[in-house]
């Protein structure tokens, strides 16, 4: 990570705010549908989606460098994990995925890094629906795994 473009925050509020836009993409899943992460295509609701992400990722950031990069792009925050810590999200990811069957869309991705590449700017993208590009907002089980490392190592951070 260039030192000149990092910045600083604290853990903390960076989760708890990844948390609440975690919470609200919930509610707004289950308004729109009657079945858990199945939904029509909705700017507000992909919105929130790729912005828990891109907190929860910055917090893991913060928490392993000091400082994250302002970025929206997941691809690019991701990588810029450590290599411990991307093995462990993409062996939970997998899991996930296996016992997640309502997602069948993840058979078009060969590999976890083409998925995160086809979502990578799902919030600069995907929350004008005049601009909306045919994807499919699929990083669902990314986001499990990213918060449940965090809150590995912050145990007392839970809700």
């Amino acid at each position: 990570m260039n030192p000149k473009d990092a910045k600083q925050a604290n853990p903390r509020l960076v989760f708890d705010t990844a948390s609440a836009f975690d919470r609200a993409y919930h509610i707004l899943s289950a308004t729109l549908t009657d079945k858990p992460y199945v939904r029509a295509p909705s700017p507000p609701l992909y919105t929130c989606a790729a912005l828990s992400l891109e907190l929860y990722l910055k917090c893991l950031l913060i928490i392993e460098h000091g400082s994250y990069i302002e970025d929206h792009d997941l691809s690019k925050l991701f990588n810029l994990l450590r290599s411990q810590t991307k093995r462990a999200l993409k062996k939970r990811y997998a899991k996930w995925v296996k016992e997640e069957t309502v997602f069948p869309e993840l058979l078009n991705f060969t590999t976890f890094e083409a998925l995160l590449e086809a979502c990578k700017l799902t919030f600069t993208k995907g929350r004008y629906s005049f601009e909306l590009n045919p994807f499919s907002w699929t990083l669902d089980g990314l986001t499990v795994a990213t918060k449940e490392r965090i809150l590995r190592l912050h145990p007392d951070w839970a809700d």
